[in-house]
């Protein structure tokens, strides 16, 4: 993944997905009623595939679905518009590694706990904000941008 080129464009995107006018999770692939079974079936049903020759082709849900899986960036647009045909708030969240950048799809429980969408991995966690869910999974991290609120987090010191 281009970092700047990446983080420019999550910061003017706009994070509705489905505009094909079919709703990704009444997809007869993909009928799902909760965030929860949203994750078993991405477990049970996609893959992660890389991109091949650096290329960074963004998918629609209905590609990933037809394709089987998709890279972190595809896999997280795919949480976030089966979420919003739930009706469920959910942000992408793109986090700066020092190797390589990394896309998740975040979303808030009725008690204020943070959920996410890593991959085909469905993580369930009991924090509040998203420094302290980077700091425990990715404690490496250098910077993040919330593509929903254009907030940019950072986690660099300087020596």
């Amino acid at each position: 993944m281009r970092e700047g080129l990446l983080i420019g464009l999550l910061l003017i995107c706009s994070p509705v997905y489905g505009q094909s006018g079919v709703l990704v999770s009444k997809s007869p692939l993909l009928n799902v009623r909760t965030s929860e079974e949203l994750g078993r079936w991405m477990k049970a049903y996609l893959v992660y595939q890389a991109e091949l020759n650096n290329e960074d082709v963004w998918k629609t849900p209905e590609q990933t679905i037809t394709d089987g899986g998709g890279d972190c960036e595809d896999l997280a647009i795919l949480a976030q518009g089966v979420l919003s045909d739930l009706q469920i708030d959910s942000q992408l969240i793109y986090v700066g590694l020092p190797t390589m950048g990394h896309m998740l799809c975040f979303y808030r429980t009725s008690v204020g706990r943070l959920n996410f969408f890593d991959n085909t991995s469905f993580v369930q966690t009991n924090f509040v904000t998203v420094r302290e869910v980077l700091d425990v999974w990715y404690p490496s991290w250098l910077r993040a941008a919330n593509t929903t609120t254009q907030k940019v987090y950072s986690n660099w010191t300087f020596k």
